[in-house]
């Protein structure tokens, strides 16, 4: 059983035609019982409401109190009869015959007892309700009627301690029309299939019953919000929209024309209680649709958030309410009659055409306007204005009739906007005129009129000096009742000239364009006759202008105001020796710019060399002027420029302007030789005897090519290789091979060598900056040195056919040192030569010898070191 004390809840709501709420305070008076917790039951045959049971301030009066609705009064309570239990327990009407049974007691006890409520003040026992799954009777439950039976489902079972609950998970249908034996009159029907189990809301439509939310029991309970449908024909149960507010327990489900209203309750823990108002129709799509309203408190009355409530519908159409435990735990005990009658709508019935009127509806929370034309809202909600007011603006253009429906039950009514017409009115007069020309004005159209300078009368005359607007208000009695008035305006033109300029205001020296407009013709002080001149006055001066509009005869004049430039003067020492400050000093105006990017009229600079500063100065009329300054460095020194060497290569330096030298070298000439390997700065210091200079120049090395040739390489005789380079190679370099024999070409960078001999070649590489790179490679040759070979004959005879007698070899250039002797068969010498490409053409003493056998004698030594001696026959054959 819940321990925190929760206060009755109970809605009365008279429903007729259509909706305007008034609240009447019932007070608290004869309330004996306050019946928090307790049944509600409506008897419409003795007009009553019935309040069972209940509890307040840990009191539990098991009594019965009527409230008379037709006399608006509370009679004395009744005792109910014994074992009758003080507050949740269920309560049915079944064709106005009152029943309630089960429920609980201080002592956490409930029962299953049931009676029939006989008004005024007789009970009838009926059967008890069958106990199920828990044998200590039934409270927190929910029932409703349907027909001729009454239904219970749910709820929980207490055996007198408040820590034991069981739940009741079933449903039992109640019939009265079976006389009390045992059992008889309750049947079991199909249990409810969702989650909760206690404190859940029920009630009956259209031969339906409706179920659900509440909270679970055992543990920490769990407040729900899953709703469902039962069908006692076929007895089941359909699951419906799930309700889309919070989740809650022990709120509040009403039947009210033809939909369901849903509001109120609190969480399970009992920390936060909830105001909102929701709908449910049940027959907007297959399982129904919940919409919100808008809030209790700021629909139907003072009472906010309250929870844990009973309630009972008066027939179709009422309710009844009053006390709550609100959301500021407090046990309230204020009891109220809501009454819904005929709605109001208020507003103007009567408007002005081109006006408007705020329209206002009140009774339910959701209202629909309609025609839509001239309204800014056609459905409006209570919960927008405070006390349960709708307001929409109507501004119709004619007489319109609108009719609002409220949304619930939608009962209508109209209200027509009925809309004046406006006078016409007609306003006449010369509409341009010369400056201090009169002209009259007539209106007409009224009875009355109002213009504003003033007059009341329907004609006025007015001599404007320049262009005025005059209106003029009128009513007629004759039109619109002479509620509505309507307005004119008349313009009255008077031609005038206009001089504009984007400067009137110029510095000394500057120009602007004076332009002219609103005239036919034009004649300036200046004696030009366009519309726009150029002036560039040298002081300030007035320039007039007259000329025509039509008939007349218009003039203006326009001062252009000049302000002289700014006289500037700069001071301060303009000749420095180098490495000094001087300061330089401008004045003549309020802003100063140097183009070194000071802002100030002072500036402090250290020139490395001579140089001018210049500075803008504006004056306080914003006029600007420059003035400039040259700044010279004593002594001047002329030094070379920058130069570009080699890498290994030298340079000469040199300085004049002074009379002593000494750089950074620690040389004191003006001219001297340096040599780097890398890019150098060089400085000088420069004395003329007074002051002291420096200047400096750059040295750029740029560095040598790197030159790597490979790689040494051995060949055999004949053959040849490629010679190349390890890269990055560039191209774009000239290259020069030497030597020169043996290569295929000396300028490539990749030339073929074929050398008869082994062979060192060099290459020298020159880059874009003229710089030179050398490196070598060996090209390393083999020869077959002791392959030699004589012929063992010959013929010189002139056929060309081996006509001489030479040693053969596969490389001439093997051979380091021959000697060759050839001798006849007496040892005497006929030839001998140590050129190895020197023949024998068989002659000795220039004398053609005969044919003979001939002994040769060959001594050779090779490049490689060996040797041969070797001797043989040679036959010269004629």
């Amino acid at each position: 059983m819940k321990q925190i004390a929760l206060i009755l809840f109970i809605f009365f709501i008279s429903i007729t035609e259509f909706f305007s709420q008034t609240f009447t305070s019932l007070g608290t008076t004869n309330l004996t019982a306050t019946h928090s917790y307790g049944g509600v039951l409506a008897h419409r045959p003795t007009h009553s409401i019935y309040v069972i049971g209940g509890w307040f301030n840990w009191a539990y009066p098991d009594q019965i109190q009527q409230y008379d609705i037709n006399t608006n009064t509370w009679n004395s309570p009744i005792s109910g009869p014994a074992g009758m239990r003080s507050c949740f327990g269920y309560y049915f009407n079944i064709n106005n015959r009152l029943f309630y049974g089960g429920g609980a007691n201080s002592g956490y006890s409930s029962n299953n007892n049931t009676w029939e409520f006989i008004p005024p003040n007789t009970f009838a026992s009926m059967d008890p309700i069958p106990t199920m799954t828990s044998p200590y009777g039934r409270s927190y439950c929910f029932s409703f009627s349907i027909g001729n039976y009454g239904y219970v489902g749910q709820g929980e079972g207490m055996n007198g301690s408040a820590g034991s609950i069981t739940p009741v998970n079933d449903m039992q249908r109640f019939d009265p029309s079976v006389a009390p034996s045992t059992t008889g009159q309750w049947k079991t029907v199909k249990a409810y299939p969702g989650i909760g189990q206690s404190n859940m809301v029920a009630a009956s439509l259209g031969g339906y019953g409706y179920a659900g939310l509440g909270s679970t029991v055992g543990g920490t309970p769990a407040s729900q919000n899953d709703f469902y449908r039962y069908d006692p024909t076929m007895d089941t149960w359909t699951l419906m929209q799930s309700f889309p507010g919070a989740a809650r327990e022990g709120a509040i489900l009403l039947p009210v024309c033809n939909k369901l209203i849903l509001m109120v309750g609190s969480n399970a823990a009992q920390t936060a209680y909830f105001d909102d108002m929701w709908e449910f129709d049940p027959n907007s799509g297959p399982t129904g649709n919940w919409t919100l309203l808008g809030h209790y408190s700021q629909v139907y009355g003072p009472s906010s958030g309250r929870g844990w409530s009973a309630s009972a519908a008066y027939g179709t159409d009422s309710l009844f309410f009053g006390m709550g435990y609100s959301s500021t735990n407090q046990e309230e005990s204020d009891w109220n009659l809501l009454t819904f009658n005929l709605a109001s709508v208020s507003g103007n019935a009567t408007i002005c055409q081109g006006t408007n009127t705020l329209l206002s509806a009140s009774g339910v929370p959701l209202y629909i306007w309609t025609p839509s034309a001239g309204l800014s809202n056609t459905l409006t909600t209570s919960s927008s204005v405070p006390n349960g007011t709708t307001q929409t603006t109507a501004s119709p253009i004619v007489t319109t009739t609108y009719t609002v429906t409220d949304a619930i039950c939608g009962q209508y009514m109209p209200v027509t906007v009925a809309v004046l017409p406006l006078p016409t009115i007609d306003v006449s007069g010369n509409s341009t005129v010369c400056s201090g020309t009169n002209v009259a004005l007539t209106a007409s159209g009224g009875t009355s009129y109002s213009w504003n300078t003033g007059a009341t009368t329907n004609n006025i005359n007015v001599s404007p000096t320049v262009t005025s607007l005059y209106n003029v208000s009128i009513y007629n009695s004759s039109v619109g009742n002479g509620l509505c008035s309507e307005s004119a305006n008349i313009w009255v033109s008077v031609p005038a000239i206009k001089i504009s300029s984007h400067n009137a205001t110029i510095c000394s020296g500057s120009s602007t364009v004076l332009s002219a407009s609103g005239g036919d013709s034009y004649l300036w002080s200046t004696g030009s006759t366009a519309s726009s001149v150029v002036v560039s006055p040298v002081s300030s001066t007035s320039y007039s202008l007259s000329g025509s509009y039509g008939i007349c005869a218009v003039s203006a004049s326009f001062t252009v105001s000049v302000n002289a430039l700014p006289v500037i003067v700069i001071t301060g020492n303009t000749s420095v020796c180098g490495g000094s400050s001087t300061t330089l000093t401008a004045s003549g105006g309020i802003k100063y710019l140097w183009n070194n990017g000071t802002t100030g009229s002072i500036i402090t600079v250290t020139p490395t060399s001579a140089i001018s500063y210049t500075v803008i100065v504006t004056s306080s009329f914003g006029c600007s002027d420059s003035s400039s300054v040259a700044v010279k460095l004593s002594p001047v020194i002329a030094l070379v420029n920058s130069q570009t060497i080699c890498s290994g290569s030298k340079a000469t330096l040199s300085a004049s302007g002074g009379s002593f030298y000494l750089w950074n070298t620690g040389q004191t000439n003006s001219s001297i030789t340096v040599s780097s390997s890398f890019t150098t700065n060089y400085t000088v210091m420069v004395s003329d005897g007074n002051c002291t200079n420096s200047a400096a120049t750059k040295l750029v090395v740029n560095s040598l090519p790197t030159v790597l040739v490979c790689c040494n390489v051995t060949i055999n005789s004949s053959e040849n290789v490629l010679l190349s380079f390890i890269p990055p190679v560039n191209t774009n370099d000239s290259y020069s091979w030497s030597p020169t024999s043996g290569l295929s070409s000396y300028t490539s960078y990749n030339p073929t060598a074929n050398p008869l001999k082994s062979t060192e070649y060099f290459v020298t590489i020159t880059d874009s900056n003229g710089c030179k790179g050398i490196d070598s490679v060996w090209v390393m040759v083999n020869i077959a040195c002791n392959d030699i070979f004589v012929p063992n004959a010959f013929s010189p005879n002139g056929d060309g056919q081996n006509d001489v007698l030479y040693i053969e070899t596969k490389n001439i250039n093997c051979i380091e040192y021959m000697s060759f002797n050839i001798y006849d068969r007496w040892g005497n010498k006929v030839f001998d030569t140590t050129d190895i490409t020197v023949s024998w053409d068989g002659k000795y003493k220039n004398r053609q010898l005969d044919p003979a056998v001939f002994v040769y004698w060959l001594q050779a030594t090779f490049t490689d070191g060996t040797s041969i001696n070797k001797k043989g026959n040679v036959t010269l054959i004629k």
